[in-house]
């Protein structure tokens, strides 16, 4: 089974614009973690880390990412 698709915006997870290339999400990925790694920023950082990490998981991925558009848009056309 496919996991789960995220049901926040990753974009703004990692604070990238919706069409940022892979260069751009890698940059942001890294440049949060320096900034938050538990190493640096205390045990209290570890969940927002993973948070990160999912957020790049999905959007570094071109099939997960296709999968997670698809999935925003068609929440975005409920409202």
């Amino acid at each position: 089974m496919p996991d789960p698709i995220p049901t926040d915006d990753l974009y703004a997870r990692l604070g990238v614009p919706v069409d940022a290339d892979g260069t751009a999400i890698d940059r942001a990925w890294r440049s949060l973690l320096k900034r938050h790694h538990p190493d640096i920023a205390g045990a209290l950082s570890l969940e927002l880390v993973k948070l990160i990490n999912v957020a790049h998981d999905w959007l570094s991925d071109a099939d997960r990412r296709a999968r997670y558009d698809a999935a925003m848009r068609q929440r975005q056309g409920r409202r």
